[in-house]
């Protein structure tokens, strides 16, 4: 599992692209797998903030994630917990991407 932290600004458009990794370092044929994730305060949370994943180009491991302008300016800001899990073709899900989530504030006051 990779540990990236992820930055945005309230109110803001945010996109991450990202190619994935297998656990000898490869890329991650990623074709067939179906991927979710979530933002959270603390691990323990139970209101969570989907993550929008976008299939790129799968057999190279490339996806984005990506949350828009009213999802950001409805978030506080601070310091979050996010995850993204990977469910591949026999249904086997795991947690693939995990870190911090930074969300500034916005620079219009």
């Amino acid at each position: 599992m990779e540990q990236v932290q992820l930055e945005t600004t309230k109110g803001a458009n945010f996109t991450a692209n990202l190619t994935l990794l297998d656990t000898e370092g490869r890329t991650l044929n990623a074709v067939g797998f179906v991927f979710s994730g979530t933002i959270r305060n603390n691990p323990y949370a139970g209101c969570d903030t989907p993550l929008v994943i976008n299939p790129l180009d799968l057999p190279n491991g490339n996806i984005s994630i990506t949350l828009d302008t009213g999802t950001t300016a409805n978030m506080t800001t601070g310091l979050f917990n996010y995850t993204v899990t990977a469910q591949d073709p026999i249904l086997i899900t795991q947690v693939i991407l995990s870190g911090k989530f930074v969300v500034y504030p916005s620079a219009i006051l």
